[in-house]
């Protein structure tokens, strides 16, 4: 049997029980294979591979999957209490190389099933639930309303889980104190974009049978922190910025306690998206309902020794040992990063057209960008949005052509919003689509010994001043230039007293930014 993947395959009648039987995997395999009976069942005897959709039409009649394995590459759509297997062995597997859906119906539920993907993800069309081994190995499940039911029966959990399979939505996991004290309950949940992997670990935790979990973005966090709550006494200074919500909510108040990792590196290693410092971070625990910055805190419980993981960014993960209650979990850090770190800025005219660009170092819960525009420098209003990174620790870079300039100099400037509403405004730059003029700055020799050279052509304004700044972002030396122009264009600058290494140089202007890498012998 080798049928095309978009032919159909129709089981019908009333006979009491159909068997399919035979060789119906590679080679062989189904297109879409529609199980339409009106009485009786169907028992598969062998494994079997749909190309195409796998659908039950009437509700009863019984697909037994017999312990053997369904694999499919189109959609899967159950009636209700359409599926049965009453041995844990054999799996599903949704293998398509496109968006797949699963409606799995009421009364149904996978024995084991595997997201082996390797392009497109999952969307659930239901509530689905999954009995033993379930394996994220690439692909995400995006529940949008619905939600995935891990049962775990008989100490299962997730395998291969990682930063392309996930769940994109909501999580109930079944909790079973049986399985002992040092059991790891994960948590792998995310958004379209983003992996943000929780895990509990029992210690003495009694009480609850499942948890809801998700990962919430965006958030509110309305206020500031309490510096009376949210403190650890092994770091000594408050907290004042929350990054990441996690909820995880269980059915009924638990006993003991547990040990909780909140990983923040999306599965990438070294990867700081909400700009950590080592040692001064932590969980954060506040009420699932509240939308407060005041309601964080940091109180029982404790963290790691510092240096190890738990507490650095190498670690990849933010844990604290011993708490007893759950709720909205964030990562608390003393130090707060700018929600958007603008490493360029520039506003050029071609053909009366103004070019608008800008590049970011880093970005921390950015919702969009607006773009304004304004005639005098003063009075502004709207020209366009754009969409933001999120959460980033790599350079991200912007533009947007405007055709409506006003006559002579325009001024824009760009006004970043972050996802629980609180915005800033950047420093407007000008732009004369009258009088063009491409600026540019170059460095010579590159490397150099002791001194650096350079040469700046076409700035509108006189003013300029360049940053030195070394690989850990620290500013080593600051030039300011006050009498720039045609004639006097040509400057050294020494650095005789620098370590020999790399850094950058960020020349900054009224209408012309930029950075480059220089390297000194």
């Amino acid at each position: 049997l080798n049928a095309a993947t978009t032919s159909n395959i129709n089981i019908r009648g009333t006979i009491a029980l159909q068997s399919l039987d035979g060789i119906m995997v590679t080679p062989s395999s189904f297109g879409n294979l529609t199980i339409d009976k009106t009485a009786g069942s169907v028992i598969l005897n062998q494994h079997i591979d749909c190309k195409g959709n796998l659908t039950t039409i009437t509700p009863g009649i019984v697909l037994y999957e017999n312990a053997t394995q369904i694999h499919f590459a189109g959609n899967m759509t159950l009636a209700n209490t359409t599926l049965s297997n009453a041995s844990a062995n054999g799996y599903i597997r949704a293998y398509g190389t496109n968006l797949q859906t699963i409606n799995q119906g009421t009364g149904n539920v996978f024995m084991n099933f595997y997201v082996d993907k390797t392009a497109g993800d999952i969307t659930l069309l239901s509530d689905m639930g999954v009995n033993y081994a379930f394996y994220l190995m690439w692909g995400k499940i995006n529940t949008n309303a619905f939600k995935v039911t891990y049962y775990a029966l008989s100490a299962y959990n997730f395998t291969n889980y990682n930063k392309n399979s996930y769940i994109n939505g909501n999580l109930k996991r079944m909790y079973y104190p049986a399985y002992g004290a040092g059991y790891n309950w994960c948590f792998p949940v995310g958004t379209a974009t983003d992996y943000r992997l929780a895990e509990i670990t029992n210690t003495t935790m009694t009480g609850p049978t499942y948890f809801d979990a998700k990962y919430v973005s965006p958030f509110t966090n309305t206020g500031a922190l309490n510096p009376v709550t949210a403190i650890d006494a092994v770091i000594g200074t408050p907290y004042v910025g929350v990054s990441g919500i996690w909820q995880i909510d269980p059915n009924v108040v638990p006993t003991g306690n547990y040990d909780i990792k909140l990983w923040f590196n999306g599965g990438t290693s070294g990867a700081n998206p909400f700009g950590l410092l080592d040692n001064n971070f932590g969980p954060l625990k506040r009420p699932s309902s509240s939308t407060l910055a005041s309601d964080w805190t940091a109180f029982t419980g404790s963290l790691n020794a510092a240096g190890t993981a738990g507490r650095t960014i190498a670690g990849g993960y933010a844990q604290r040992s011993g708490w007893t209650s759950f709720s909205h979990f964030g990562i608390g850090s003393t130090n707060v990063p700018l929600p958007v770190e603008l490493a360029e800025f520039s506003a050029k005219c071609a053909e009366n057209v103004a070019h608008i660009s800008w590049t970011t170092a880093s970005e921390t819960n950015n919702d969009y960008f607006t773009i304004e525009r304004s005639k005098d420098g003063n009075n502004y209003e709207m020209v366009a949005t754009l969409k933001g990174a999120g959460n980033s620790n790599s350079p991200k870079h912007y533009t947007y052509s405007d055709k409506e300039v006003f006559e002579g100099i325009s001024y824009y400037r760009i006004k970043q919003t972050d996802f629980d509403g609180k915005f800033k405004y950047y420093p407007s730059k000008s732009v004369n689509c009258t009088v063009e003029a491409v600026a540019s700055v170059v460095y010579y020799p590159n490397p150099f010994e002791n001194e650096l050279s350079f040469e700046v052509n076409n700035l509108i304004t006189p003013k300029a001043s360049i940053d030195i700044v070394d690989m850990l972002g620290n500013i080593v030396m600051t030039k300011n230039y006050e009498d720039i122009r045609p004639d006097n264009n040509s400057f050294t600058i020494s650095l005789s007293q620098l370590a020999a290494g790399t850094y950058f140089v960020r020349f900054k202007s009224d209408n012309f930014n930029y950075i480059s890498k220089v390297f000194k012998n």
